[in-house]
């Protein structure tokens, strides 16, 4: 793992021989300024390689906006994009690290999010009502992250860690279709399954596109 994590890591530092632009992101209300290479981010994300070609509206070749993103969770990002990974302290950074991911088609960096909260879900659910819902609310139905929250979520009613009646998690589900993929997951569940599922069956494939 360690040599693996070694030439991840020298293929990026190599991707930048001989190239020395430096795009400006700005990020958040506070308009936090990252400075990175442009060579890494139009290699690493597609948001990227388009913002940069003048595709969006306040990007320019030498300059990103990101208003609507936390800098914290981008910090995430800026440290996967020079290393290969990245750690955070709470379920709140990881899962708001795979939306963020999931806007700029970096695969990798969602599934590296996805590895540490299926760690912390392996034995007893963590997600709260609120992150359910956020989850709910800013991806899409398959992906990742909400194939692994349904899962865990509906063993932890079944096998009532969680009560599936109590009023803080009837009050999350702002829409039907949540409520009934958590219910089908119960249905499909058998005590002790959960926890032989690999975090890889919660990763997501990159998406390649046709030349």
């Amino acid at each position: 793992m360690r040599r693996r994590r070694f030439f991840h890591t020298h293929s990026r530092v190599h991707s930048l021989a001989g190239s020395d632009s430096i795009i400006e992101v700005v990020v958040g209300t506070e308009a936090t300024s990252w400075h990175l290479h442009k060579a890494l981010l139009i290699n690493r994300s597609p948001f990227f390689k388009l913002a940069l070609d003048g595709h969006f509206k306040g990007s320019s070749e030498n300059k990103v906006i990101l208003a609507e993103d936390e800098s914290t969770i981008f910090a995430l990002f800026v440290q996967w994009l020079y290393t290969s990974t990245f750690n955070a302290l709470s379920s709140y950074d990881l899962i708001h690290a795979y939306i963020l991911g999931d806007r700029l088609g970096t695969t990798d960096f969602k599934n590296k999010a996805i590895d540490q909260l299926h760690a912390a879900n392996l034995w007893k659910c963590t997600f709260t009502p609120s992150e359910a819902n956020t989850i709910f609310a800013f991806t899409t139905a398959g992906c990742g992250l909400r194939r692994l929250a349904v899962d865990s979520i509906a063993l932890a009613f079944l096998t009532q860690v969680l009560d599936v009646q109590a009023e803080d998690w009837k009050s999350s589900f702002t829409f039907v279709e949540e409520m009934t993929e958590v219910m089908a997951a119960m249905a499909r569940q058998v005590r002790g399954i959960w926890k032989d599922k690999p975090q890889t069956e919660y990763h997501d494939v990159e998406q390649r596109q046709a030349h």
